[in-house]
């Protein structure tokens, strides 16, 4: 599910689940676009709901300085959760 729907980028660089991203300072962009949303009933980043409208979105994180995994969390109307996990460091 997670592949059509969501195109994901973390400080402007793709990701995929496992994905890590490296970065010096405490504040990460989460972007993307949500491709559909018909089948839709929950969008979390980081455990944080997000809209539910197709199109672009944009999350930005303060994180402290060690290393986090972003959780991005879809789920759909037959409560079928899709999660992918990217760290920074």
């Amino acid at each position: 599910m997670m592949r059509r729907l969501l195109q994901l980028t973390v400080d402007g660089i793709a990701v995929t689940n496992g994905s890590k991203v490296y970065t010096k300072n405490g504040t990460v962009t989460v972007s993307g676009t949500l491709v559909e949303t018909y089948e839709v009933k929950e969008f979390t980043i980081k455990g944080q709901t997000m809209p539910l409208s197709a199109g672009p979105f944009t999350k930005s994180l303060t994180l402290a300085e060690e290393s986090h995994s972003i959780v991005i969390k879809v789920k759909d109307k037959a409560d079928k959760e899709t999660t992918q996990t990217v760290t920074v460091v």
